[in-house]
This record gives C-alpha cells, sequence and structure tokens, in this order.
C-alpha cells in the first residue's frame, strides 16, 4: 500500500459506526500485532463509554499506528473516517484522537458481541450496547 504523508482527508466522511453521537470517550486501548503481517498489520480494540453504556471497536488490518505515552487521556474522542475514496489496498477507514494522542489506518472495524464474534459495522445494523446499570 502506498501513501503519502500529505494526503488530504478534506472528502472523508464520518464513518458510521457510532451513528452520530460525538458523546463516546476512549476508555481502553489493547494492540494486538499479527505474526508475520506485513507492514505492521494488527488489531486495535478501543473501549468506549458514553454515560453508562460501554462498547469496544475492534479495528483490523491496522498500519502505520501511533500513540503518545499519554493516551488517553480523560475525556478523549475519536473520530473515524470513511477513506474508501482513496481507492488504497487494505485500508478503507482511519482512526485519530481529537487532539494528539492517537492515529492509524484500517482494513475494517467490528464490534464483537457478548459471545466474542464480530459484527461488520455498518449504519443499518444495530449495535450491541453493554450498560453498567444492568
Amino acid at each position: 500500500m502506498q501513501r503519502a504523508p500529505d494526503v488530504t482527508l478534506i472528502h472523508a466522511k464520518v464513518h458510521p459506526v457510532l451513528g452520530d453521537s460525538p458523546a463516546w470517550t476512549v476508555e481502553g486501548l489493547h494492540l494486538k500485532l499479527v505474526q508475520g503481517g506485513a507492514g505492521g498489520v494488527g488489531v486495535v480494540v478501543v473501549s468506549l463509554r458514553r454515560d453508562a453504556d460501554t462498547i469496544e471497536l475492534c479495528f483490523d488490518g491496522v498500519v502505520d499506528f501511533a500513540v503518545a505515552g499519554n493516551f488517553p487521556e480523560a475525556g478523549s474522542r475519536l473520530r473515524i473516517l470513511d477513506v474508501t475514496h482513496l481507492l488504497w489496498q487494505g485500508v478503507s477507514i482511519r482512526v485519530e484522537s481529537v487532539g494528539p494522542g492517537l492515529g492509524f489506518w484500517a482494513r475494517s472495524v467490528t464490534i464483537p458481541d457478548v459471545a466474542g464474534r464480530r459484527h461488520r459495522a455498518t449504519k443499518r445494523r444495530s449495535r450491541p450496547i453493554r450498560s453498567e446499570q444492568s
């Protein structure tokens, strides 16, 4: 995959995985590198919180992962962009924190359900959300 370091994301649209709610904050981050993967391909799981609800997003095919030592700070938020318009092989998502802290490219994002299965995240699918009040 070839990318220009000065690529513009002005035409990128917000990915529908979180709907139109910017209220999710980052609670945790887990990185798993896939052995033998080219270009540092791996999986990143991000735990997000909104009020009493938590959700995990599983990003697959992660490349060019960068994180600051103090990430996530309290109230850290993510910007998840659909970058399919760039037509890069193996990359369809750009994830970056609002403010400094985190950035990477990914092939896909899924939402694991309670049984550990993964579902492609789309606008039409209802997302399982765990509530701590249950």
